[in-house]
């Protein structure tokens, strides 16, 4: 009699955190912007402030709300736009017209990076 042999499943190890390529939107970028766009009161722990501007961002560039995450910074939490992600299964494919629009309202040249989401 011969034993059987036992075969290991090789399974996809789940990344912690996934990327996301995004451009993050830390205090210091969106306070002068939100002060500019008419939100008053912009502090670190004003949170109505935030929402006010992302709110801001989904309407002037028609980000779907699913493109908001949070991003590790260093230890910190920021708030960014993610053009594409491996959340999923499938990789969202970069939205090259969404890109041009944040660009332009968060008046940045930049070209969006990757970064860990940390949600």
């Amino acid at each position: 009699m011969s034993e059987a042999s036992v075969q290991t499943v090789a399974r996809p190890r789940k990344r912690q955190f996934p990327r996301g390529y995004a451009y993050p939107i830390n205090y210091s970028v969106y306070a002068p912007l939100a002060e500019e766009l008419g939100i008053t009161g912009v502090t670190l722990t004003n949170l109505n402030a935030y929402w006010q501007f992302r709110f801001k961002l989904m309407n002037a560039c028609d980000v779907p709300n699913k493109c908001f995450q949070g991003i590790g910074l260093e230890g910190s939490t920021s708030m960014a736009v993610v053009f594409a992600d491996n959340y999923t299964r499938e990789r969202m494919k970069v939205d090259e017209e969404l890109v041009q629009r944040v660009k332009k309202f968060l008046k940045t040249e930049e070209d969006p990076k990757w970064y860990f989401l940390s949600d």
